[in-house]
């Protein structure tokens, strides 16, 4: 952030302690006992989402703000720990293991204030939980859009014709998702129930159905390559047909985007069903009135795992069955058809592990970053990273 002069920086410590003044500010910060709240000088215009001054998500903000001097128009860097869960959803939306986290190079400056915090450890992590489903629903948006844009303009042919039902379960999926997240961090508390429940078993039916299918990608991959080992497929590569049949896509050669459909149903699944575990979770944990961070972070850990596993696979399988070449016999219609198959699996194997730069949401070591403006009307301005 190149552009963000620091003006000045803040350290807030919670629960409210009496602070040593000796105490680092470094090591309360990347321990998880700091909140780091960095003035910065005004910017251009970035978009954001505005959030009211009555919202659950401006509300948990304000007694930092409030200990940072803020006013109306000002601009501030927040720097808090939000647990594992962070860098746990990372991979789980599909970001990859490598190269999607900040280094801890940043750091705050010798002449940092420590200032006590009048926050309860649950009103912290209540914020932590906050800051973590806000985050969710830019990661996912812009792992879907990275992902999908990508295989969209190497395959020119795709769209949605097919698989109705499937578009359909999607749909309603991505809509409870929108008005959860509208619940949770907004005007009003979350309810007893949102509608997460039935949604979320009709999501996990339908991931549990596709991944059997992808490990049937992986399979079709392996009896490929041991089928070539044995000298059993054409000089130039697969034939079409036998292609068609191993990955279990119905009129394959007519309709070649089939292929990429199914693939991108299944990601954007799974980048559904990780959000939602996240806004359950936090309607939960909100809920309770607890606010139990750790809790928060142990409920999701497994589902994220699984997910970032089943992520892995998706994109390992896609990449096998892209390696052999498809074709048919010469001088037959099926020669420009095998083609056209070939470029859409290999489209959608670059596709899919396509990872857009996330680094100005996760800083690692469980902590995040938020670039917030304070309106004069109270309101808050959550920018959208660059």
């Amino acid at each position: 952030m190149a552009d963000q002069a620091p003006t000045d920086k803040v350290v807030h410590i919670f629960p409210t302690v009496e602070v040593d003044a000796h105490a680092d500010p470094w090591e309360l910060l990347h321990s998880g006992r700091g909140i780091a709240v960095e003035e910065l000088s005004r910017v251009a215009s970035r978009k954001g989402t505005v959030y009211p001054a009555t919202s659950s998500f401006a509300r948990g903000l304000q007694p930092v703000l409030d200990l940072a001097e803020s006013t109306g128009g000002k601009l501030f860097r927040v720097e808090l720990p939000t647990g594992s869960t962070i860098d746990q959803l990372v991979p789980a939306l599909g970001g990859g293991y490598r190269g999607m986290v900040r280094g801890a190079g940043k750091g705050i400056s010798g002449h940092a204030r420590l200032v006590p915090v009048g926050m309860t450890t649950a009103k912290a992590a209540k914020m932590g939980v906050l800051a973590v489903a806000v985050a969710a629903d830019y990661l996912a948006q812009q792992e879907l859009n990275a992902k999908l844009d990508s295989i969209q303009r190497g395959v020119d042919h795709l769209v949605e014709r097919s698989y109705a039902d499937d578009r359909a379960l999607l749909s309603v999926a991505a809509a409870t998702i929108v008005e959860a997240q509208a619940a949770i961090v907004g005007e009003h508390a979350p309810s007893v129930s949102l509608g997460l429940d039935s949604t979320a078993s009709d999501l996990r039916r339908f991931v549990e159905r596709e991944r059997e299918w992808a490990q049937g990608l992986a399979r079709a991959a392996a009896k490929i390559d041991q089928l070539g080992k044995e000298g059993k497929l054409e000089t130039d590569g697969v034939p079409v047909d036998l292609f068609e049949q191993l990955i279990g896509v119905e009129d394959l050669k007519a309709t070649p985007w089939r292929f990429a459909e199914k693939v991108t149903n299944y990601y954007r699944a799974l980048v559904l069903d990780s959000h939602l575990a996240v806004l359950a979770t936090a309607e939960a944990t909100l809920g309770s009135g607890r606010g139990d961070l750790t809790e928060f972070q142990r409920v999701l850990e497994r589902r994220l795992r699984v997910n970032a596993i089943r992520q892995e696979e998706l994109a390992a399988a896609t990449e096998a069955i892209a390696r052999e070449s498809i074709t048919a016999k010469v001088f037959q219609r099926k020669m420009k058809e095998a083609h056209a198959v070939e470029r859409v699996v290999r489209d959608v194997a670059f596709g899919i592990r396509t990872s857009p730069r996330i680094s100005d949401v996760v800083l690692g070591s469980g902590r995040q970053e938020m670039v917030i403006e304070v309106l004069k009307s109270g309101d808050v301005r959550l920018l959208d990273p660059k």
